[in-house]
């Protein structure tokens, strides 16, 4: 008989990470920093409001039900890279939890 390791001692949490799990992390995280960015300038040059057609919200939603919780990561680093990323305006200048 040989011994085997139970599942919980050989734990790896990036076990799994492969290359199309990246690439959706990746995708995800640009079509999302895109949209973002764009509603900014809508906003701030435009002196528009993309609040009703809010494009990132559309790309999280289905980010989040075709691939999973675990989506959350990038979805969360494009919405904090679009908010540092805006205007130099401290006045103007969205929070991370206000533009979600």
């Amino acid at each position: 008989m040989t011994a085997t390791t139970p599942q919980s001692a050989s734990f790896n949490p990036f076990r799994d990470i492969n290359g199309r799990i990246i690439a959706a992390y990746f995708l995800v995280f640009i079509a999302y920093f895109a949209t973002a960015r764009v509603g900014q300038y809508f906003f701030y040059q435009l002196h528009t409001s993309p609040a009703i057609i809010w494009p990132p919200t559309g790309i999280a939603l289905a980010a989040m039900l075709l691939g999973g919780y675990w989506m959350w990561l990038p979805i969360a680093l494009a919405q904090l890279a679009a908010s540092l990323a805006g205007p130099s305006s401290s006045r103007k200048r969205p929070s991370a939890c206000a533009m979600s």
